[in-house]
């Protein structure tokens, strides 16, 4: 199954570095490109979903050490993880052949569905993130992808302001996010949500406790 969740994760960003790849020459193809992975993304999450339903999978792997203190990135599918793959997958979809209609006159389109699936992956690394360290990751990518898609037609002023006024307020909530990673893995010890869970339930009183976090 987990090489399920790899393909699933990886799909999305192969449509944004095929699309990108091919450039222009990808252009009147590019909707039903981006539309068909999303739907093979989507069969597979439900498959993922039939297999793995009421059986949380947990995947993790080094990233680096510093001193005696190791980081790792984890990847995780539990019952909430499965229904929210679907969700992703479908709404993206949905967002894709609506897209085909609306971008077909632009000749900019393969720009436009390789922003999208960069969105995707973005949403898929969140979702599956099984740290707050990885998720973050992915929130930051989201805040990107945001910002390449609303000034997405960057000859006009009013577009680039846009992009430009979420990308700075975005940086505001995401200074709140990051403080509150650094908060928990001073109070834990790790990013992990699986062990922060997992130490909330055997003494819960780790929050009330400790004078930062009340």
């Amino acid at each position: 199954m987990f090489s399920v969740v790899l393909i699933l994760l990886f799909l999305p960003l192969s449509s944004f570095f095929g699309l990108f790849f091919m450039g222009k020459k990808a252009n009147q193809w590019a909707g039903w490109i981006a539309s068909i992975i999303t739907l093979i993304g989507l069969i597979l999450s439900v498959v993922l979903a039939k297999e793995l339903i009421n059986s949380s999978q947990h995947f993790v792997f080094e990233w680096f050490s510093i001193r005696q203190k190791t980081f790792t990135l984890s990847l995780q599918a539990d019952n909430l993880t499965l229904l929210m793959l679907i969700v992703v997958h479908l709404v993206a979809l949905l967002v894709q052949i609506f897209s085909i209609s609306y971008m077909h006159d632009d000749a900019g389109k393969w720009r436009y569905f390789a922003f999208l699936g960069l969105f995707v992956f973005s949403m898929l690394v969140i979702v599956l993130a099984g740290s707050l360290l990885l998720m973050y990751v992915g929130w930051e990518l989201v805040g990107l992808s945001s910002y390449l898609l609303i000034g997405f037609w960057y000859e006009k002023p009013r577009a680039v302001w846009a992009a430009k006024k979420a990308f700075l307020l975005n940086r505001i909530g995401d200074a709140g996010f990051l403080i509150g990673i650094l908060l928990l893995f001073w109070s834990f010890g790790t990013t992990e949500l699986s062990v922060i869970s997992e130490q909330l339930t055997v003494n819960s009183s780790l929050i009330t406790d400790n004078d930062l976090l009340i």
